[in-house]
């Protein structure tokens, strides 16, 4: 059976997706985070990783690829998918401007390793793991552009289309709502999708509204958030719970965050999730084995009442 692993690494995003022949993509890995991505490839027996993507540069996406490539060795035998002009756009300034530029610099330093085997994530790039099929529908030359005029990254943030027969799967990147709308005729609806921005900010006009017309976009089948217990950041926004509760897809977060337990408190919740396909469909897991019990003891769940049942 192949799967689908929204990895838990906290405030951060990290999919990894294994075929049934041992065969692995990775999406995202955040800096100190590469231990999980890694044991979840041997847990689901990934033998040989075919490609690596870096959506966009923010550390939290990016920061842990390479340690997670150079621990796998041999097993990474694939290429490796970012863009430079993104990593350029990582603002440098404020009071860890010279922390963030020399990661920044490091990153390229690094990926120049393995030269030959980079290859810029663009829209339309894409590839295969024997059924199991991806492709980057996003950043184009102009959200590239975007993204290094404003100092930005999340403009150019890459959306991966995954498909494996009749099961779609979109992973979002921290991507904004114009990019989802530039990209709507290639998103299919339906689909399990990773949520951008750990369900955060994908507009700078009104949050419940660009989160209702990305719902609208989308028309997901169920939405899986990567978020952190107690980050800062406010992730998620209450605009996007208020869209999902609208909407009605199904909800899944690896951990959960003060708004959903009523004490205040973030704690763990699904942990990873994994979506595993099989020749009759698909089956999406919780990693905690008491996941009902335990969102059912929160308080005030987000996902509550809508009896998710991760069978």
């Amino acid at each position: 059976m192949a799967t689908i692993s929204f990895v838990d690494v906290g405030q951060g995003d990290c999919t990894v997706v294994v075929d049934d022949y041992g065969d692995a993509l990775v999406i995202d890995c955040p800096r100190n985070r590469h231990g999980a991505a890694l044991a979840e490839l041997d847990a689901r027996g990934g033998q040989r990783i075919g490609a690596a993507i870096i959506t966009h540069s923010d550390e939290d996406h990016s920061g842990g690829m390479l340690d997670l490539i150079e621990a796998l060795s041999d097993r990474f035998d694939g290429l490796l998918f970012f863009n430079c002009d993104s990593v350029l756009a990582m603002p440098v300034i404020g009071p860890d401007h010279g922390i963030a530029g020399k990661r920044r610099r490091a990153l390229i330093n690094r990926a120049r390793e393995y030269r030959g085997r980079v290859r810029d994530a663009r829209s339309g790039v894409g590839g295969s793991l024997n059924e199991i099929h991806w492709k980057l529908l996003s950043p184009n030359v102009d959200e590239l552009l975007d993204a290094l005029a404003d100092g930005d990254p999340n403009l150019a943030s890459g959306i991966v289309f995954i498909g494996a027969g009749e099961i779609d799967v979109i992973v979002g990147g921290d991507a904004p709502l114009a990019t989802w709308e530039r990209a709507a005729g290639e998103i299919p609806e339906g689909a399990t999708v990773r949520w951008p921005h750990h369900g955060g900010r994908i507009s700078s006009s009104n949050h419940l509204q660009a989160q209702e017309r990305l719902f609208d976009i989308l028309n997901p089948k169920q939405v899986i958030v990567s978020v952190g217990s107690s980050n800062t950041h406010d992730h998620p926004f209450r605009a996007f719970f208020d869209a999902r509760g609208s909407h009605g897809a199904k909800l899944m977060c690896t951990e959960a965050t003060k708004k959903c337990v009523a004490d205040g408190v973030g704690r763990p919740c699904a942990g990873t999730i994994r979506l595993g396909i099989h020749s009759n469909g698909s089956r999406l897991e919780a990693d905690a084995p008491d996941f009902l019990a335990r969102i059912s003891s929160f308080g005030n769940a987000q996902c509550m009442p809508d009896a998710v049942d991760p069978d």
